[in-house]
């Protein structure tokens, strides 16, 4: 019966919804959303809504369900690509994939594969609707539609089966059995009253006035029905025991599958699995028998037999095989696998997991399993300790390539011996490439990288490149590449005329944070450079000499490259500000200010025209990055940001409030420019008191004296008067 078994695929899928975040063991969620910044072995990206972020290669701090999906892939059971990432408006040509990413972004697994001939079967009549049906068996007009309702809300766990199409078949059932029309009715309206049993777990047995012995059983059913839903499963196991010789077909079967689910949810597993087989033995085609063997896991899932739920769960995967599956079908498997394997949501102490009682009747599981106890917060390392003697188990399922890879992972990630992952892993890559042998060369070259060896990662990752065609292997291999580049201060081979980073998101991120002067200019002046990564070079060159003070460069850099003559980069024509007249303060072009300050640095009405400017079209902090890199934060290049190099620009960058904080020492100020500027800088600290205009970190005694400073000494401005508060 498709309905009762759908029912439970929702149910299975509900409960995987609330294992995401539990695919890591830690919970501090960022969003990765937009990012394309992380080392590939990064493990502090987190989206509590979509699990942990992925790499394409197996990898401990991967959410457990991309190095599932991974296996998967090269068992044959799919193949994959990502999905698109989001670009900007006004640069629809930086379109890109997102590395890392979440696993809600692969796509493009194989869909099924119709049968060369459809047989022809005459076309049934429709079906009536359900409210046609109740109309037709008696049933009041008002309780139809509160019921409707009823039957159209959500359902979750046992009650789920509670649904439309469950009662559309108690109706069939009405109409075949050979019961009086009144005798219908009566039963046809206590089945609609069932509606919102689950809202009510009070809800008492129904008091249903039927004669007839089959009405009688029918009426049982009901009953047992109001019980299961309930939660009395005591007394619904009474009744449902009451119909297993029933006279009825329909209700002997239906009783003795339920009597299973009365069981299983009772927590019950041995009794559960029990009926469940009695029902197969009988009914080994029976309208549930699908449902039946799906429900086994859930019995195993109970009793945490780890190794028959393992077992049961490869049985699926070798299935699949044989019937291509759709993406979503996957990653349906993969989410109850991750789920009811490997992080049970439950309260129950009974129910365990393979990371806690691992089992290696499944090795490609168990494989998921040791790489999770990589992680630097697992404190459970029985799987990875047990790895050693399990060499035969993987050789006898065929994996021998990733058992290795498996103690390769183990001294990159736990012991970080790079010097062994170099000696065991082979010099030469050769194709085809599976999804286990791309994680190993990929842990060579990271090897390499680790001791500084940069060439040498260098070549491997090239070589990569040259013998995977897998469109995910080959966008990842630019972000790798890009990060060896710009960590071994070789960010010309990036931009160079045959470089293998083509991604232009790559491109401008390097550029925007990273990427000395210099280098800047020479993509301008490069003919291979594509015209919108020129437009971002021009902007960031202005940009960037504008808040790191080169004044006398940014006017060099802006008049000898126009921004005519570049695509309409939409910051790029922020450039062309022509100021700002009062009530705001009274600005000119922002050329105009930068001349001014290239004769004269300290001009206070100048640089509070430069912070407007800031304010109005970068309000951003720009220089995070930096900041991030130079105070250690991700000082091991394991967790390494790509942008995160200095930039090597001239002078001290500077934020907004140190323009305003250049103003405000200024003894020389004039008056309004430094009532301006005390206004601003406490307008930075506004609402929380932290400072949204840079990283500098002012006691909240000093923004008491500015606001002082601006009621007394400044009193007559208009900046004092409209200034109620500090923060």
């Amino acid at each position: 019966m498709k309905s009762i078994l759908t029912s439970f695929n929702c149910f299975i899928f509900t409960c995987c919804l609330y294992s995401n975040s539990y695919a890591s063991f830690d919970f501090n969620c960022s969003d990765n959303a937009e990012m394309l910044t992380v080392e590939l072995q990064a493990g502090d990206v987190q989206n509590c809504a979509g699990g942990l972020a992925g790499t394409y290669l197996l990898n401990p701090y991967n959410d457990s369900r991309i190095n599932l999906l991974l296996l998967l892939e090269d068992s044959h059971l799919a193949t994959f690509d990502l999905r698109a990432a989001l670009t900007s408006p006004d640069q629809p040509n930086m379109l890109s994939y997102e590395i890392p990413f979440r696993q809600d972004a692969l796509i493009n697994a194989k869909p099924p594969t119709p049968p060369l001939s459809q047989p022809t079967t005459p076309p049934s009549a429709p079906e009536l609707p359900l409210d046609k049906k109740a109309q037709a068996l008696g049933v009041d007009a008002a309780l139809i539609e509160k019921s409707l309702v009823k039957l159209g809300s959500y359902q979750s766990g046992h009650c789920v089966s509670n649904n439309s199409q469950a009662v559309q078949q108690f109706f069939n059932m009405l109409n075949a059995s050979p019961l009086t029309a009144e005798e219908k009715r009566v039963l046809a309206t206590a089945r609609l009253q069932l509606a919102g049993v689950c809202a009510d777990k009070n809800m008492p047995p129904l008091e249903i006035a039927v004669n007839s012995p089959v009405a009688k059983e029918m009426a049982g059913y009901l009953r047992g029905a109001t019980y299961f839903y309930n939660e009395d499963f005591k007394n619904a196991e009474t009744e449902f025991k009451a119909l297993l010789n029933s006279s009825q077909p329909w209700l002997k079967e239906t009783a003795t599958y339920l009597l299973g689910r009365v069981f299983l949810n009772d927590y019950n597993g041995s009794q559960a699995e029990a009926q469940f087989k009695n029902y197969l033995a009988h009914y080994p085609k029976g309208l549930y028998s699908e449902s039946a063997q799906g429900l086994f896991r859930r019995v195993y899932w109970l009793d945490s037999n780890i190794a028959a739920l393992s077992k049961s769960f490869m049985d699926g995967v070798n299935e699949a095989k044989q019937q291509p599956l759709s993406t979503e079908e996957v990653m349906g498997l993969v989410n109850e696998i991750d789920a009811f394997l490997f992080f049970p949501m439950t309260d129950n102490p009974k129910i365990s997991s393979i990371l806690a009682k691992p089992t290696w009747d499944a090795p490609l599981l168990s494989a998921v399993a040791v790489l999770t106890q990589m992680r630097s917060g697992a404190t459970n390392k029985t799987a990875i300790s047990a790895l050693p003697e399990k060499q035969a188990v993987f050789a006898q399922a065929g994996l021998s390539d990733l058992y290795d890879y498996l103690l390769r992972a183990d001294e990159f990630f736990t012991q970080r011996n790079y010097a062994a992952v170099i000696q065991h892993t082979p010099s030469a890559v050769n194709a085809p490439l599976s999804n286990v042998a791309f994680s190993s060369f990929s842990l060579r070259a990271l090897s390499h990288e680790a001791l500084k060896q940069w060439e040498e990662g260098e070549k491997v990752w090239l070589s990569l490149f040259e013998h995977s065609q897998h469109p995910i292997h080959q966008r990842q291999l630019q972000l790798a590449l890009a990060l060896n580049y710009e960590k071994s201060g070789r960010l010309a081979k990036v931009f160079s005329e045959n470089s293998r980073v083509t991604d232009k998101r790559l491109q401008r991120l390097l550029i925007e944070r990273s990427t000395p002067p210099d280098l800047l200019e020479k993509a301008l002046n490069q003919k291979h450079t594509a015209p919108e990564i020129k437009a971002v070079a021009l902007k960031t060159l202005l940009l960037k000499n504008l808040i790191h003070t080169n004044y006398s460069e940014f006017l060099r850099i802006y008049q000898k490259y126009p921004s005519k003559n570049y695509p309409n980069l939409k910051e790029l024509q922020h450039f062309q500000w022509a100021g700002q007249n009062e009530p705001e303060y009274a600005c000119p072009a922002l050329l105009n200010s930068v001349q001014t300050l290239s004769r004269k640095n300290e001009d206070a009405p100048a640089l509070n025209c430069v912070s407007e400017f800031l304010r109005l079209f970068f309000y951003y902090d720009y220089y995070t990055p930096q900041t991030a890199y130079r105070s250690g934060l991700h000082a091991d290049s394991r967790n390494h940001y790509l942008g995160e190099m200095p930039d090597l620009f001239k002078n001290k960058a500077y934020t907004r409030l140190d323009f305003y904080l250049a103003v405000i020492n200024n003894p020389k100020a004039v008056a309004v420019a430094k009532a301006f500027a005390l206004s601003r800088a406490l307008n930075c600290f506004a609402s929380s008191g932290n400072n949204h205009c840079g990283a500098q970190e002012i006691e909240k005694s000093q923004r008491a004296a500015w606001f002082k400073l601006l009621k007394s000494t400044y009193k007559s401005s208009v900046w004092a008067e409209q200034q109620k508060y500090y923060w």
